[in-house]
């Protein structure tokens, strides 16, 4: 795991990024600027999924939501699991996504091993997807 300002950033498993947000934290446009060059720097423009891991009581600023709606055209990203701890953060995340309109599946949890779970998933169906299509 890479640290960065305000929290870690690494590989769960392959092609499964985990953006892991400390406690208690504001999330601004520089952070979000931190945690996309540090993704980018890992997934060496090789496609993968996201889970950020909010932590309790962390929020984004209204700029770095904007920022985060503007920038959900990333051909990078296969999926994206939310993980939240409490109604305030559900709220900001399913207006954030709803703002977003993006074709890369996004859902929201309260648990990270729900998240993980789906995110699995959703590589396992992509994989199979694209082993029927070179058979095709």
């Amino acid at each position: 795991m890479t640290e960065c300002g305000i929290g870690k950033i690494g590989w769960l498993e392959s092609h499964i990024l985990l953006v892991d947000i400390e406690e208690g934290t504001e999330i601004g446009v520089e952070d979000i600027y931190e945690f996309n060059n540090v993704a980018s720097q890992l997934s060496q423009d090789k496609g993968r999924f996201n889970i950020v891991n909010y932590g309790a009581f962390s929020y984004p600023t209204k700029e770095a939501r904007e920022l985060c709606a503007a920038q959900s055209k990333n051909d990078l990203v296969l999926g994206r699991a939310l993980v939240v701890h409490d109604l305030g953060q559900f709220i900001i995340a399913k207006h954030t996504v709803k703002s977003q309109k993006s074709n890369v599946p996004t859902r929201i949890f309260t648990s990270l091993e729900h998240a993980t779970k789906w995110v699995q998933l959703l590589k396992l169906d992509r994989i199979e997807n694209q082993r029927v299509a070179q058979r095709v």
